[in-house]
């Protein structure tokens, strides 16, 4: 019989809802023709990390191998795709006071962009 395909986008700026022309999303259409998974995952502005990406992504995989669907996994970002094949590095979770300045270099960025 026939064997469906989804597409996993391995993009980051993809996983997030809102513009689609700077992340060149793939149309209505495309969207209709074969399944995509992985984008408009977040829409809550909250700070993704690639660690976020990747537990979505396995879900995603665990679910096409139930279903007997093949994995096409394409997108931008090579570090995305690494940790799926390669698994997710060994690395400590950051801690409240690294974020803490980071969200704070982010607040300013954007006080100086203006609305």
């Amino acid at each position: 019989g026939d064997v469906a395909a989804r597409l996993l986008s391995a993009d980051s700026v993809q996983a997030y809802k809102g513009p689609s022309v700077g992340a060149n999303k793939p149309s209505a259409g495309d969207r209709a023709a074969v399944r995509h998974e992985l984008l408009d995952l977040w829409d809550d502005g909250g700070v993704r990390t690639a660690a976020d990406w990747h537990v979505a992504a396995v879900a995603a995989l665990r679910d096409c191998v139930e279903c007997g669907d093949v994995p096409v996994v394409a997108g931008g970002t090579m570090m995305y795709v690494q940790w799926l094949v390669r698994g997710k590095p060994d690395v400590s979770e950051p801690t409240e006071v690294a974020v803490g300045q980071a969200e704070a270099l982010i607040s300013e960025f954007r006080g100086r962009a203006g609305p």
